[in-house]
């Protein structure tokens, strides 16, 4: 019974995060994001290798700095899913033209019509769903069924994981492979032998490569999962878990090599001009939009939209004259999430608190993964978001709800004298 219950739990959580995406407010990158689906067309309609390398006579240079900076799990998958709806290249929108308003872009074909968008929508919005049972079984492995009850929860319900998961965007595919990353590391992480450990590792390779492959800032998921990995397998002395470790690295980077044709002409050349152009990307939008001018608004700003996390629809201002019969009608559905507030965001910290600790308490091999994982990410989300952009706090806002969810786990455990390590969770049964 509690088996059918949980799936039913997990399938209404599921059905949530599906049922808001057609009143999702719109987003300017959706249009150029889904202006790029048109590289699965070349790639596997038309079988145009030279347009996706980046080597046709014609190629536009946009389209050759879009290739080097977006992730490609949204353009293979949207593409995939507008195909299937009967979908043709001739029918995809042209990229946003920041320069103008969004009256003009709707003029000039500019913002995709229903029949193109909502096929790439339901795709992401499919993958973000999917990350509910991904957080369960991180719950379930690190802290027991509270931790895995509550964690999918709060990623459910999340107002800015809500609206930029189920748009046409690359969040949804980062979330998830990120999710799956820590989810496998955890379960290899675990100490005693077992016969699904190495496809615990051929998991973590192919999760790891699809979360680069979504978007580069999945690297910061990578570096805390694969380092907390390295220490733990030299810790052991398993040089047969650091030579899988080793493999299962290479296998990621194979991975999002075999996304990204634009790199396989010069693979060391594309890198550099990925490094140049995200540099000058995150150096244009702090100098035009303003970025922080101080730690201490830069840790406001992460409390803001990490802890507290009201719902950012826009980011540049100019779009509330331009979406705000959208942003009422969705705010009107009871789909657009649950916002903490101050109050809220306080108790979510104290909670995430009480995680770490529990976590450095049990001195366990999976919570160790978990617990260097979270920490890395909430780091990078404070140390290195330059400007007060919800989305680009998402990285790590996973890190710091599973630390909360656990520190439920650890309060839950406590109240009935046990402690998680003694607790019967799937961590202990492996």
């Amino acid at each position: 019974m509690r088996h059918l219950l949980t799936a039913l739990y997990l399938i209404a959580l599921m059905g949530y995060v599906l049922a808001g995406t057609p009143d999702t407010p719109f987003h300017a990158d959706e249009s150029t994001l889904v202006y790029t689906t048109r590289d699965y067309f070349a790639q596997f309609v038309a079988r145009d290798l030279d347009e996706v390398t980046n080597r046709a006579a014609d190629v536009d240079p946009m389209d050759i700095n879009l290739r080097l900076l977006d992730g490609r799990v949204q353009k293979y998958l949207g593409g995939l899913a507008y195909h299937l709806t009967g979908g043709t290249v001739d029918g995809l929108n042209q990229p946003w033209d920041w320069g103008a308003d969004y009256a003009y872009n709707q003029s000039n074909g500019r913002v995709p019509s229903p029949e193109v968008l909502m096929p790439n929508r339901w795709a992401m919005a499919l993958l973000l769903a999917l990350c509910v049972p991904a957080a369960f079984g991180i719950g379930m492995s690190v802290g027991g069924w509270p931790m895995a009850l509550v964690f999918p929860a709060l990623i459910a319900f999340s107002p800015n994981i809500l609206i930029n998961g189920r748009r046409a965007m690359m969040e949804a595919p980062l979330l998830l492979a990120s999710l799956l990353t820590v989810l496998s590391a955890v379960r290899w992480a675990v100490v005693s032998p077992h016969p699904k450990r190495g496809l615990w590792l051929i998991l973590l390779s192919l999760a790891a490569g699809l979360a680069l492959s979504s978007k580069h800032s999945g690297a910061l998921t990578l570096v805390p999962v694969f380092g907390a990995l390295g220490v733990l397998t030299l810790w052991r002395r398993d040089w047969r878990g650091l030579t899988g470790l080793i493999a299962a690295g290479i296998g990621a980077i194979g991975v999002f090599f075999a996304f990204n044709p634009a790199w396989w002409p010069d693979p060391l050349g594309a890198a550099s001009d990925v490094l140049r152009l995200r540099s000058e990307l995150l150096s244009g939008q702090t100098a035009f939009f303003g970025g922080y001018d101080s730690f201490g608004a830069q840790a406001a700003g992460f409390w803001r939209q990490t802890f507290v996390g009201a719902p950012q629809y826009y980011e540049i201002d100019a779009w509330a004259a331009y979406i705000p019969d959208q942003i009422a009608r969705y705010e009107a559905t009871p789909w657009d999430g649950l916002t903490f507030g101050v109050l809220g965001g306080v108790i979510v910290a104290i909670l995430a608190l009480v995680g770490l600790i529990t976590t450095v308490m049990r001195r366990s091999a999976v919570g160790w993964v978990f617990a260097a994982y979270a920490v890395g990410v909430i780091l990078a989300a404070l140390l290195l978001t330059p400007l007060e952009w919800a989305r680009y706090y998402l990285i790590g806002i996973p890190g710091v709800y599973g630390l909360a969810a656990l520190g439920v786990s650890g309060v839950w455990y406590l109240l009935r004298g046990r402690s998680i390590g003694t607790a019967k969770t799937a961590a202990n049964r492996v």
